[in-house]
C-alpha cells in the first residue's frame, strides 16, 4: 500500500494504526483506494499491486467502524 500524498511526520504512526485496522475481504487491484481521506488528512491509502486481486476473494472493511470501501 501507499498514500496518495505526503502525511505530516507527526501523524505517520496514527495513519499506520488506521491501516492496521483494515481487513481485506474482496479482491482489490492496483490503484484501488483502501482508506479514503485517512484521518481527515486529505490523503488516500491505495493498493500498489494486483497481488491481492488474485489471492484473496474478499472485500475491504474497516473493523472498528464497519465502514466498507
Amino acid at each position: 500500500m501507499k498514500v496518495s500524498a505526503e502525511i505530516p511526520k507527526e501523524r505517520i504512526f496514527d495513519v499506520m494504526k488506521e491501516i492496521s485496522k483494515v481487513q481485506v475481504i474482496e479482491p482489490l487491484g492496483t490503484g484501488d483506494i483502501v482508506i479514503e481521506n485517512v484521518l481527515g488528512l486529505g490523503v488516500d491509502v491505495v493498493i500498489t499491486s494486483d497481488l491481492m486481486k488474485g489471492e484473496l476473494s474478499e472485500r475491504v472493511a474497516v473493523q472498528n467502524d464497519e465502514r466498507k470501501i
